[in-house]
C-alpha cells in the first residue's frame, strides 16, 4: 500500500523540528559558582512566579520538578503546599524569619524565579532574490531584525534555609529567532513561530538545567 502525506504536513513537521535550531540561551552568575552541592533526599520549595498567571506558573514548576526529582531531591511547589504552610503560619519569603520557619519544615532550600524580561513576536517575511541583492549586495544571509526575536530573561534566586541567606543567582537569557527557508528561486521566507510562553517555557528548562549543573 503507498502511502501519501499533504505537503503542508511535511512543511509543518519541517518548521517544527527546525524550531529548536533557532534558540539560543546565555547564563550569567556571580564569580565562585554555586555555594552548595546537592544532596539526595533534600527538600527544596520553590515560590510561585510573579507576573504571571498561576498555571503558568505551575508549569513553569513542572519543569523544575522533573529536574529535581532526577537530581534526586524532594521538590515542592508553594501553591500547593499552601494548606500546609498555612497550618504552620509559614508565609514563604525569603527573610530570615522566613528561611528558618521553612527549615523546621524539613526544606533545605529556597528557590524563586522572577521574569526580569519578555517579549515575543509571531511574524512572517518574505524577501525575493532581487531585494536580497538590493539589500546585501556582498553577502546577504543571516540578516535579522531585533524586533523579530521573541527574548525571555529569568532570575534565579536559591537560598539555603540553614544559613538563611541567598547562596546562588542565576541569569537566563534565552531568545528564539525567525527561521529562513529559502526558496528555489534565491529569496526566502521569515517566520517566528514563537510567543512568550514558549519562550519563558524555553527559558525555564534551559535555567533549571544550568542550575542543577552548577550545583551538583
Amino acid at each position: 500500500m503507498r502511502l501519501s502525506f499533504h505537503p503542508l504536513v511535511f512543511c509543518f513537521s519541517a518548521v517544527c523540528l527546525l524550531l529548536s535550531g533557532c534558540v539560543s540561551t546565555k547564563h550569567s552568575a556571580p564569580l565562585g559558582g554555586c555555594l552548595t552541592h546537592f544532596k539526595a533526599g533534600e527538600k527544596l520549595l520553590m515560590a510561585e512566579v510573579p507576573g504571571i498567571t498561576a498555571h503558568e506558573s505551575s508549569g513553569l514548576y513542572k519543569k523544575l520538578e522533573k529536574a529535581a526529582r532526577e537530581a534526586g531531591l524532594q521538590p515542592a511547589y508553594a501553591a500547593e503546599q499552601e494548606m500546609d504552610l498555612r497550618l504552620y503560619q509559614v508565609r514563604p519569603n525569603a527573610d530570615t524569619a522566613s528561611l528558618a520557619a521553612l527549615q523546621k519544615l524539613g526544606y533545605t532550600y529556597y528557590l524563586r524565579v522572577h521574569i526580569e524580561g519578555l517579549t515575543a513576536t509571531q511574524s512572517y517575511a518574505h524577501t525575493s532574490a532581487e531585494e536580497k541583492k538590493d539589500i546585501y549586495p556582498a553577502t546577504p544571509p543571516a540578516y535579522q531584525k531585533e524586533e523579530d526575536v521573541s527574548k525571555a530573561i529569568l532570575t534565579f534566586q536559591l537560598y539555603t534555609t540553614d544559613e538563611r541567606r541567598l547562596i546562588y543567582t542565576l541569569v537566563t537569557q534565552t531568545e528564539m529567532r525567525s527561521l529562513i527557508l529559502p526558496e528555489k528561486d534565491g529569496g526566502d521566507h521569515a517566520v517566528n513561530f514563537s510567543d512568550k510562553a514558549m519562550a519563558t517555557q524555553k527559558a525555564m528548562s534551559k535555567g533549571v538545567a544550568k542550575l542543577f549543573s552548577n550545583c551538583q
